[in-house]
């Protein structure tokens, strides 16, 4: 497969077998570790953006740059406006129906 398939598979857990689901402590376990692996990534994304923004404040460039464009902003705004709309297509489409058979 490709890397970042393995690398993901590296931060998921492996998933509880479906005749342990009397085992409250085998779920809890599971979800303590996926909270926990999920934690981590966010605090090592959170801290890069720290660090980048404080490196942009306190150490200023020597070369003089022109003015940002906002195009890659409106961009990624966009796209994820689109794509916010596009999931909710798509869980009221196929949402409904997980929760009727469920019932």
């Amino acid at each position: 497969g490709s890397l970042w398939v393995k690398v993901l598979g590296l931060l998921a857990p492996t998933f509880p077998q479906p005749d342990s689901a009397a085992h409250v402590e085998v779920w809890m376990h599971f979800s303590v570790e996926v909270f926990g692996r999920v934690a981590s990534v966010v605090l090592v994304g959170g801290f890069t953006a720290i660090a980048a923004l404080i490196k942009s404040c306190c150490c200023p460039d020597r070369h003089p740059q022109s003015l940002p464009s906002a195009k890659p902003l409106l961009f990624v705004a966009c796209l994820t406006f689109l794509l916010a709309i596009v999931g909710m297509i798509a869980y009221s489409s196929f949402g409904v129906e997980g929760i009727k058979s469920v019932s």
